[in-house]
């Protein structure tokens, strides 16, 4: 009967074995999980980024072709306009940069998070997410506008009031 009593003794050793490995092949599922989310989102901001990159390099170019005819049209008004409007594509540029930085700090952000456990890598990769998604749309929009004006300031054109005086007509 001994060998039984050795071997009553040792199930609850073999099943808080196997109950620790479950647990951290669970915790180390969790941290996958993790990683695989924000390898997912990370092709998404970057294939987003490079779209408008792609959009804001385009306008650009096509800026740089129109403004000089439309400038010596207009007069000093086109070329105020033209400055703003230079500007503004040159912020666009500048918030590519930035936000794949944010997208590049999230990702070593959430990993040191999950050194700390699954729960925290997964808070901080909903916290990146709050940060990241929204001015990545918001650049959208601004860039969807800068295509609007870019096509605007090929049509403006001088128009004489009723002192004389050049303007500007869209």
């Amino acid at each position: 009967m001994r060998p039984h009593g050795r071997l009553l003794r040792s199930i609850p050793v073999f099943l808080l074995a196997i109950s620790s490995a479950l647990m951290m092949g669970g915790c180390q599922g969790g941290a996958d999980g993790v990683r695989v989310e924000l390898s997912t989102q990370q092709a998404s901001w970057r294939r987003e980024l490079d779209t408008l990159r792609a959009q804001q390099t385009s306008l650009r170019e096509r800026f740089g072709r129109q403004r000089p005819a439309v400038t010596a049209a207009i007069g000093p008004s086109g070329q105020a306009v033209a400055a703003r409007l230079q500007a503004a594509l040159d912020g666009a540029a500048q918030s590519v940069v930035d936000l794949e930085s944010q997208a590049r700090q999230a990702a070593e952000q959430v990993e040191t998070a999950l050194a700390t456990g699954a729960e925290q890598g997964r808070h901080a990769l909903d916290g990146a997410r709050e940060r990241v998604n929204p001015q990545v749309a918001a650049l959208s929009s601004d860039v969807t506008a800068l295509i609007a004006e870019v096509d605007n300031f090929g049509k403006l054109e001088p128009v004489r009031t009723t002192q004389n005086e050049t303007g500007v007509r869209r």
